[in-house]
Parts: C-alpha cells; sequence; structure tokens
C-alpha cells in the first residue's frame, strides 16, 4: 500500500509503501527493540513492512491478527533512527494500513491494539482516534479508522 509519512517536526512529508514483510526486512531489526524474528513462530501473524521510496532502509514494523470481525494489531515498532524529534511519525499511517486490511476482510475498519500500559502511548493512540475496550485494548472503529485511511493512504489505495 502506498503511504504518506510525516516527520514528527511537520517538516517533511515522504511516500512510502506498507508491504508484506520480507525476510531481509526482519533481519533489519536486529538491533531493535522487539524480536521480529519470534514473530514467525506464530502461523496466524502477518507482518508488514513500511519504508520510505526515497530511502528503502526500513522505517517501521506491524504484526496483526486476522480475528472475529476485527484485525488485532500485536506489535507496531518504529526503526531506532526514528526514536527522536526530528524522526519520522510512523504510527499513522500503519494504523491506516491496518485498518484498510480491516476493511479488505468486510471488518468495516475495526482495528484493535494491543497495547502497553504507557500513559504518553495511550494519549497518542487517543489523538488518532482509539478508544479503550478492556485493560489492554484499545479499538479504531469505523471513523476514526476512516479518517486514519483519507489522510495516510495514497488515493488509488483505498
Amino acid at each position: 500500500m502506498q503511504v504518506i509519512v510525516e516527520t514528527k517536526d511537520d517538516q517533511e512529508t515522504y511516500d512510502g509503501e506498507g508491504l508484506p514483510a520480507t525476510e531481509s526486512d526482519i533481519i533489519e531489526t536486529k538491533d531493535w527493540i522487539f524480536d521480529w524474528h519470534k514473530e514467525y513462530v506464530y502461523p496466524d501473524r502477518n507482518r508488514n513492512a513500511l519504508s520510505l521510496k526515497v530511502n528503502v532502509e526500513l522505517q517501521a514494523m506491524l504484526s496483526y491478527v486476522i480475528d472475529e470481525g476485527f484485525i488485532l494489531i500485536k506489535l507496531i515498532e518504529t526503526a531506532p533512527e526514528n526514536n527522536h524529534y526530528g524522526g519520522l511519525r510512523i504510527t499513522p499511517p500503519m494504523l491506516a494500513v491496518a485498518s484498510q486490511h480491516s476493511y479488505d476482510h468486510g471488518f468495516e475498519g475495526y482495528t484493535v491494539i494491543h497495547i502497553k500500559h504507557n500513559s504518553k502511548l495511550i494519549s497518542y493512540y487517543e489523538e488518532l482516534g482509539a478508544e479503550f475496550i478492556r485493560g489492554d485494548r484499545m479499538v479504531l472503529e469505523t471513523i476514526a479508522s476512516d479518517r486514519l485511511i483519507q489522510l495516510y493512504l495514497k488515493k488509488g489505495e483505498r
């Protein structure tokens, strides 16, 4: 999927791609927080990788499962070089990709996020339209998913 990726300081916008992760993408994550190699142990998990068209280096990874009536995001992580103020804002386009997968499966955009209990992260997801549904989960319902898709997927991908 063709996506729009912004820098955290809102100074630049890039065209990117959210595609199924390859083995070489997984190899690139060796210095990341999550052990993405372990994601291959779970046959029900789907993995997407985000890269920019101007720079093919891996920028983010997303792992999700297709559940009954929704997409469940298990992991989402940015590349270490994006963990600063001028880095890329990867969460919105990755959530847009997951939301589009939800529509592709007939789930009307319902996308559930398995969250860490971090108040800053929870507030950020709320800014993006997610709502709490229980202790470790937040949901993007149809309206929030539509908004993310409109803002972060290129026309023709929606």
